[in-house]
């Protein structure tokens, strides 16, 4: 996340990176195949672990600012999430990402069946779910490749049309 206030991390190599922290090629490959993994790892731990932790520990009244947690720590590395954003390719991290946002997704569905103790309906959720975690992986991707013009409270706004979407949807099964 330093070094791409510096440079194009898309263009990094991993000697590069070894060097400035100090660490071995093979200590680097012990744990990553690439930088690309490197890159997801990063992501995870940065946003999706705190998130998923966020939701199993509170109730579902207190998830609406989960979504604005994720994008003010993608606003305090601004540099590292707009350039991920704007890489390409097959193993872009986009993609990574939206895998992890219907996971997200498929977690607080869940632990909403769970906690209103309503039954799940897993084909019709699992669509749904899908479109959620695509839309929102896609907005903000967006928002960061453009370089995160969009003001935080208008962005922030996606999770308030998602939740009750979602959630009236399983009410209303």
């Amino acid at each position: 996340m330093e070094m791409a206030k510096t440079r194009e991390i898309d263009s990094l190599l991993v000697s590069e990176l070894t060097d400035q922290v100090g660490i071995s090629r093979s200590t680097f490959y012990y744990h990553f195949v690439d930088l690309r993994e490197l890159i997801e790892w990063t992501i995870s731990q940065d946003l999706y672990v705190p998130m998923r932790m966020h939701l199993v520990s509170h109730p579902s009244s207190q998830w609406d600012n989960v979504l604005r947690m994720c994008l003010e720590r993608m606003l305090e590395h601004r540099d590292f999430y707009c350039q991920t954003a704007r890489m390409n390719g097959q193993n872009a991290p986009s993609e990574f990402s939206r895998e992890q946002n219907y996971q997200l997704w498929k977690l607080i569905s869940s632990l909403y069946h769970k906690e209103a103790g309503l039954p799940e309906d897993h084909e019709d959720m699992d669509f749904i779910i899908r479109f959620i975690a695509t839309s929102l992986s896609s907005m903000t991707n967006q928002w960061a490749k453009d370089g995160m013009d969009i003001p935080l409270d208008q962005m922030s706004r996606m999770a308030e049309v998602f939740m009750v979407g979602i959630l009236g949807l399983i009410e209303n099964k």
